[in-house]
């Protein structure tokens, strides 16, 4: 049994909510209301799909007690603790936190003490910082990554999409925090890394095209005005165009979450290079568009 802290919480990301229940289970009577739509899907999953028989939440902390309480109740955890530091008795943290520049520094500690990390997306998004977090990564200290990786929708198509040399996704909001789901996808299926970026500069909305090794083309959108959509749609190789929508988060989440516990009892990071390249591709997206930092 993996003993876990939880760490968040950022501006309308519920995955503190997300992570801690699918681990945990959650309590349907006492679960927080502003994330409604969270309950509604957990409610729709067997008790044996929680993961609480190969690991447990023991401990949660955020910038706000009143949050850290809601997470406590809401998914079951022991122990709402003051600070931080609290949770360095734990065998592993969970970063349920996407303010990748507010939060590194709590990273930073707990890996410096070789606890071993999940964080959430986007770990980074300059390639110097990349570089930095390639060594926990590569020691099996560090997990990161969207649960796209995983996606349900894509287990009957990465075949396809690794023979496709021209690929088309849209995703939500901007191009910095939302991205990464998208390139986890696509990174699960393509073996090639990517070479350069460009952006579009003349196009309505923030799209940007991505060079892989395999000279593929990845063209990327994100508009405010998409209603929680990941859309990916690429040509097959015998010139068929597929389609899919990535929407089944519990399964994403979950086995999200498997392969960090399996990190964490192996010393292994079984994605090493799907890692690397979906957040090198993110940099160069970032530098291409010149991607303001979000408060």
């Amino acid at each position: 049994m993996i003993n876990i802290g939880l760490i968040g919480y950022s501006m309308a990301n519920g995955h503190p909510y997300s992570f801690g229940s699918i681990i945990n289970g959650f309590h349907p009577d006492e679960f927080d209301g502003e994330w409604e739509i969270i309950k509604t899907y957990l409610a729709k999953r067997p008790n044996v799909e929680y993961l609480s028989d190969i690991a447990y939440i023991r401990k949660v902390w955020t910038q706000d007690h009143s949050r850290t309480l809601s997470i406590q109740k809401s998914c079951k955890i022991d122990k709402a603790c003051m600070s931080y530091e609290e949770l360095t008795d734990m065998d592993a943290i969970i970063f349920a936190r996407d303010d990748w520049n507010q939060r590194n520094y709590i990273l930073n500690h707990f890996l410096a003490l070789g606890i071993p990390c999940f964080c959430d997306k986007p770990l980074c998004i300059e390639g110097s910082d990349l570089d930095f977090y390639m060594q926990y990564i590569e020691k099996g200290l560090l997990y990161t990554g969207s649960g796209f990786r995983f996606a349900y929708e894509l287990d009957n198509h990465r075949a396809s999409i690794m023979d496709s040399f021209f690929i088309s996704a849209y995703v939500v909001n901007n191009m910095e925090k939302y991205a990464i789901h998208i390139l986890d996808a696509i990174f699960s299926a393509k073996e090639s890394p990517p070479l350069f970026a460009v952006n579009l500069k003349e196009s309505i909305y923030e799209t940007s095209e991505i060079t892989l090794s395999d000279k593929t083309i990845v063209r990327l959108t994100a508009s405010p005005f998409l209603k929680s959509t990941f859309l990916i749609n690429w040509w097959e190789s015998s010139g068929c165009l597929k389609s899919v929508n990535l929407s089944d988060n519990f399964t994403a989440f979950r086995r999200l979450m498997i392969a960090f516990i399996k990190m964490v009892n192996t010393g292994i990071n079984g994605d090493i290079n799907k890692t690397y390249n979906s957040l090198n591709a993110l940099s160069m997206l970032h530098k291409a568009s010149n991607i303001l930092s979000y408060e």
